[in-house]
């Protein structure tokens, strides 16, 4: 009897055992699982970190790009309406150049033609006299 007893004292110990060991595993198991989600977490969150830095980066990157662009467009206008200002600027000094120098050509002619007018004048006026004279 005390035989049969210890075959079953034995069978139940083992099968408390084999119990234990299973619930362990479990327990082992599901820690393990929870610390592999923790990382992966964490791996998650590093990752978007990282995602972000490199957008943010690319977008700083675009902006500086876009306000070079922005600001050699504006120099090259700035550049054509300097060019367009100096071209008005010479088309208005050769203007007023031709124009001096017409005055001058007027001037003159002005003069040839007073000379002309008072040459024919006193011709006119000798011509008269002599007629009375006669």
């Amino acid at each position: 009897i005390q035989g049969c007893q210890k075959k079953k004292n034995a069978k139940e110990e083992r099968k408390e055992r084999n119990k234990n060991k299973k619930r362990r595993e479990k327990r082992n198991n599901n820690n393990k699982k929870e610390e592999k989600e923790r990382i992966q977490g964490c791996q998650k969150k590093k990752n978007a970190k990282e995602e972000r830095k490199e957008r943010n980066k690319n977008k700083k990157r675009r902006e500086k790009r876009n306000n070079n662009n922005k600001k050699e467009e504006k120099e090259r206008i700035q550049g054509c309406q300097k060019k367009k200002k100096k071209k008005k600027r010479n088309n208005k000094n050769k203007k007023k150049k031709k124009e001096r120098i017409q005055g001058g050509q007027k001037k003159k002619n002005k003069k040839r033609r007073e000379k002309r007018n008072n040459n024919n004048k006193k011709e006119e006026k000798e011509r008269i006299q002599g007629c009375q004279k006669k």
